[in-house]
């Protein structure tokens, strides 16, 4: 199956790259802004978003080059 590129990233690729840039900034602003603040939940949302492999996997790569011990997930 051939994903359809769109017109928009065609005809604009530099307006493409910064709208994308953009997007991604905004989406981990959001992610930071919501693990550093306090609110009923939190850690239940914190629970499901670490145990997102990609995630985990960042987080204990960037605890390496820190010199912090991975962190264990307890099932």
């Amino acid at each position: 199956i051939k994903k359809d590129v769109s017109k928009f990233k065609t005809n604009n690729p530099l307006l493409w790259y910064l709208v994308l840039l953009i997007k991604n900034i905004l989406g981990y602003s959001l992610i930071i802004g919501l693990m550093l603040s306090n609110y009923p939940g939190k850690y239940y949302i914190e629970k499901r978003f670490i145990k997102i492999p990609a995630v985990f996997k960042s987080i204990n790569w960037l605890r390496a080059k820190s010199n912090k011990p991975p962190i264990k997930l307890r099932r």
